[in-house]
């Protein structure tokens, strides 16, 4: 009896409790001059970061792994992505892009 009190309880709340989320995706793209770190904020428009965001780095179009070929920190709620390429000034810039994977509570706005 009380399995299916319980079993009713789950059944009433699944279909009682709707949250309407989708998943958004922000990119960024630099072209980052070789010899020197860069310093990368990740603020494209209309993103507000969160420690849950999945933040995925590509160097020249690679999958970048973090603390191998990128660092990630935050500042004053900003979050960075430092690359370094080898290299000097005068060689051709490296494109880096930044795709920020969030999952958002609510209804797309379209």
């Amino acid at each position: 009896m009380i399995k299916q009190q319980l079993d009713d309880f789950m059944a009433t709340l699944t279909t009682d409790l709707r949250v309407n989320t989708y998943v958004r995706q922000f990119v960024k793209t630099e072209s980052v001059t070789p010899g020197s770190p860069a310093y990368i904020a990740i603020d494209p428009t209309g993103y507000t970061y969160e420690s849950t965001d999945i933040i995925n780095v590509f160097l020249n179009g690679l999958k970048a792994v973090e603390d191998t070929d990128y660092t990630f920190s935050v500042t004053s709620n900003v979050p960075y992505v430092t690359v370094a390429f080898d290299g000097s000034a005068s060689d051709p810039a490296n494109d880096v892009v930044i795709v920020v994977t969030k999952s958002i509570i609510g209804i797309a706005n379209t």
